[in-house]
């Protein structure tokens, strides 16, 4: 059983029904399971913040979201988590893969990365 299946059947396990994603080859094994499944329902977002925006309206309406990212975009998402996620009290499950570890190839991964 790989990775995607373990986290995908907990997922579905916890209720989840949307997952929210950027696209990224590490998280893409889950997202195309999710879609040869049916299910959670899969929405493609352009921006980290954007889909903290949206997990929040899923949450909102009764549903179970998950967002699924690279660690990268956590700097993008920081004030769409303070000033809507904390602010207003909206859990979110973010799983992030890890970008700026040994053996990146972008550079400008590279600081956050370390912080992370």
């Amino acid at each position: 059983m790989g990775y995607e299946e373990v986290i995908l059947e907990r997922l579905l396990a916890h209720g989840v029904d949307y997952i929210v994603h950027l696209p990224d080859k590490v998280l893409l094994p889950i997202v195309k399971l999710a879609e040869k499944m049916g299910k959670p329902k899969l929405i493609l977002v352009t921006r980290e913040e954007e889909g903290i925006g949206i997990c929040a309206g899923i949450y909102m309406a009764g549903h179970k979201p998950v967002m699924l990212m690279q660690s990268t975009g956590l700097g993008n998402s920081i004030n769409a988590i303070t000033s809507l996620l904390q602010a207003h009290q909206i859990p979110l499950v973010i799983i992030m893969s890890i970008r700026g570890s040994l053996y990146e190839y972008n550079p400008a991964d590279v600081p956050l990365g370390n912080a992370l």
